[in-house]
């Protein structure tokens, strides 16, 4: 996954510099154009059956012309707290 950092800050900046800016969550995804998925070089340059590119294309099309949604990948979730083992209980 690669992401615009610059292009998703000069969203906010725009919308500061109008003063439009609220505080908010913002959400990025490939139609919006700051985020895009790209092919590692073992993948591009790798010597197998297949085309990953047209393959990656294809994927990338059918994502942003809204015929593939991705809900959740669980990436950023916080962890669960952990208790420490070594904490004595009250007696």
């Amino acid at each position: 996954m690669l992401i615009d950092v610059a292009e998703a800050m000069l969203r906010v900046a725009r919308e500061v510099h109008d003063r439009s800016f609220r505080g908010q969550v913002y959400t990025f995804d490939l139609g919006s154009g700051a985020l895009d998925v790209v092919l590692g070089p073992g993948l591009v340059n790798a010597d197998h059956a297949g085309d990953p590119i047209g393959a990656l294309e294809r994927a990338r099309s059918e994502i942003t012309a809204g015929w593939v949604e991705i809900e959740e990948l669980g990436i950023g979730r916080p962890a669960a707290p952990r208790r420490s083992s070594s904490a004595s209980s009250p007696e």
